[in-house]
């Protein structure tokens, strides 16, 4: 897998996947379209309608690849979509599968720590409320 990073660069491309997504993975709207070689361009676009609801521009701002890596890592669906679209390999796909899943595992950890922490000194304000009521 290789990140595109402009859209000049799908020109001739044979492309496999295409999915325009609004809000969820970069707060706005964005267009994510995988190659059958491998490419992966994400971008994020506005839509200014004018006079006439034909009369449509569409601006594109491609994410940088930190950017691309972030969303592939985070979204376990797109990563899988991409996979049967063949553009991510079965070693990629897992890839990002494992590291979503350690980072799933790590912010539960996070959670439950924090919960056990909660909890604790909840304890601790009960049993010196009662211990105090009983002297």
């Amino acid at each position: 897998m290789y990140i595109i990073e402009s859209y000049t660069d799908i020109v001739g491309k044979e492309i496999g996947f295409i999915y325009f997504v609004g809000g969820v993975y970069v707060g706005d709207k964005a267009a994510i379209i995988g190659t059958r070689c491998g490419g992966v361009f994400i971008a994020k676009y506005e839509e200014n309608v004018f006079d006439d609801i034909y009369d449509v521009e569409v601006r594109f701002s491609p994410l940088s690849e930190p950017l691309v890596l972030q969303v592939l890592d985070h979204d376990e669906t797109l990563s899988r979509n991409l996979h049967r679209a063949k553009v991510l390999t079965d070693e990629e796909y897992e890839s990002f599968k494992n590291r979503g899943e350690k980072r799933r595992q790590l912010e539960l950890e996070r959670i439950n720590k924090a919960r056990e922490e909660k909890d604790r000194k909840e304890y601790e304000r009960l049993k010196a409320k009662f211990e105090g009521d009983k002297t």
